[in-house]
């Protein structure tokens, strides 16, 4: 949550709901594959709050749940974002799992199996032949899954002139396949201890920043060059930020398959955890609160601060 810019009204043009002094709020959401359920849990419970974003941004399958969130009106964004993990998740494993997480151990990994080879409905499916059986050069030695799916799926669930109009600010990532570095750490240190780590880069960065305008400011006008002057100028206007980092939470039956177990059980696990999550995060008033002026950053790592 930012206090230095305002949001632009929404399209009946009324103002959102705020905390005092807040000014935008923006919604980060990382990748994770069949975790983005959750994401779509944690969007469900802000609409319910009537704390809608002025910015979306992601990466993965949180690029993909920001582009529904920002190419949908407010009313419509929970049904679309439902819709599509409903179209991902709609091929059936088994009709009933017995009680007990060993029972739902098999269950995931047969799910995230099922996945690795026909793909996923709606999503992604395997490229034929595939790269072991294609020449170099060749569009089918690219990769070993093809996303078409996921374009026709798009093409339906987002509405692009929503998000040409520029009402929400809409921010995704990207990596180039050529010159990207190959991401071979483990998936916790990817999705979480990497999350954790650059929100904790940027709130030194900013520190940093505000210690670099104080000394500026204590130095007469005359004795600054135009480059000085300048960035205190620019310094000046460095906004007061609350982030609340919030992150998944594994159940003790799923494994290192869990992002691409993509079954419709889990899917509905991780909705409710992230509506679950976000609905004890907003009871916290304190946590709601921006800075006081020219202090800076609070990050409020909401899983931790919560077991203290």
């Amino acid at each position: 949550m930012d206090a230095r810019l305002r949001p632009s009204p929404n399209r009946r043009g009324a103002r959102p709901r705020r905390p005092d002094r807040c000014g935008r709020v923006a919604l980060v959401l990382q990748g994770g594959g069949a975790l983005g359920a959750y994401q779509c849990g944690v969007y469900q419970a802000l609409h319910e709050a009537e704390l809608e974003p002025d910015w979306v941004s992601g990466v993965s399958i949180g690029a993909i749940n920001a582009a529904i969130i920002a190419g949908n009106s407010p009313r419509r964004r929970v049904d679309q974002l439902r819709l599509f993990c409903e179209r991902i998740t709609e091929r059936k494993i088994s009709t009933h799992t017995p009680d007990g997480d060993v029972f739902r151990k098999v269950r995931n990994s047969t799910s995230a199996l099922v996945t690795m080879t026909p793909g996923r409905p709606g999503f992604f499916e395997p490229r034929v032949p595939n790269p072991w059986f294609s020449l170099a050069g060749a569009r089918t030695a690219i990769s070993y899954y093809d996303t078409a799916p996921l374009r026709s799926t798009l093409d339906e669930l987002v509405d692009f002139s929503l998000i040409n109009e520029q009402s929400i600010r809409f921010s995704v990532g990207a990596v180039n396949v050529l010159s990207g570095n190959l991401m071979g750490r483990h998936k916790d240190i990817m999705y979480s201890s990497r999350t954790r780590y650059n929100t904790d880069v940027y709130r030194r960065m900013h520190k940093l920043k505000t210690q670099l305008y104080q000394a500026l400011a204590k130095v007469p006008e005359d004795r600054l060059d135009e480059n000085e002057r300048r960035m205190k100028a620019e310094l000046a206007d460095l906004p007061e930020i609350t982030i609340l980092q919030i992150i998944y939470q594994q159940k003790a039956y799923e494994g290192h398959a869990k992002d691409y177990d993509f079954s419709g059980t889990s899917m509905r696990e991780h909705w409710q955890s992230g509506y679950e999550d976000i609905g004890r995060t907003l009871k916290r008033q304190d946590w709601l609160e921006l800075p006081a002026a020219g202090a800076g950053i609070i990050v409020h790592d909401v899983h931790r601060e919560a077991d203290q």
